[in-house]
């Protein structure tokens, strides 16, 4: 575990997942408690995360982090709760920065723990039902999310709530899937809506894993930088 008295400096991260600055506080606090390696790792991997934003290129930290990761990372894991229905993906930042979620009443009901818990700013919700979502996906804890990865019918409630939902401003990436194990085509009612809706103000790149025509695809070029849909390349979150 972290050093007695680290909650507060877990709180303000998971509150302001995209400031740096309370991320390299809190490598200090370490550094002053203690825990010199989580501390460097938390500044390696900031520092990573920085330089991979101004353009990939070679970088000597790499290796460092991921020596770092090898010895400490089963053990930071460890500390996570154990959440039916959730699992802690990669590591952004420093922290546990993903989870993927089974249905979205596990959010419904583990929310406010997922996201308290580490700073999460992409999330795989896997299933995504009628009856639950337009609760689901207008939990205030989204609110930090820069990627979602959703599984959800273009001709459901599910869709009007995700495209309504206040929740969504500092969302960048947003991946679209069809609950059905086949690939189809999509509603074009259903993305004139997304293309014309007042949600998703930051959104810049959106795939949808189904065809798409032409036509709805220059409406939805025109909202957003990128689009791609089923049989593109396209950038995972």
């Amino acid at each position: 575990m972290p050093p007695q008295g680290y909650e507060p400096f877990l709180r303000a991260i998971c509150e302001n997942p995209e400031d740096d600055t309370v991320r390299l506080a809190y490598a200090d606090w370490l550094d002053e408690n203690g825990d010199p390696e989580r501390a460097e790792f938390i500044r390696v991997h900031v520092e990573r995360g920085r330089a991979n934003a101004r353009g990939p290129k070679q970088d000597p930290r790499v290796g460092r982090a991921w020596d770092l990761r090898q010895k400490h990372e089963a053990g930071w894991r460890s500390e996570l709760p154990k959440l039916q229905g959730v699992t802690w993906g990669r590591l952004l930042r420093g922290f546990v920065g993903e989870a993927v979620v089974d249905r979205d009443e596990v959010l419904l009901t583990r929310g406010n723990e997922i996201f308290t818990t580490t700073p999460i700013q992409y999330l795989h919700l896997r299933k995504c039902d009628d009856h639950t979502a337009a609760e689901a996906l207008r939990l205030p804890v989204l609110s930090n999310l820069r990627g979602l990865r959703v599984a959800v019918d273009l001709l459901s409630a599910a869709w009007d709530a995700l495209i309504t939902s206040p929740c969504f401003t500092n969302l960048r990436h947003l991946i679209v899937e069809h609950p059905a194990p086949i690939i189809l085509q999509a509603d074009d009612a259903a993305l004139r809506r997304l293309a014309r809706s007042q949600g998703l103000p930051r959104l810049g790149l959106l795939h949808l894993g189904l065809d798409i025509g032409s036509e709805v695809r220059a409406e939805l070029e025109r909202r957003f930088r990128r689009v791609t849909a089923y049989g593109d390349d396209f950038e995972p979150l």
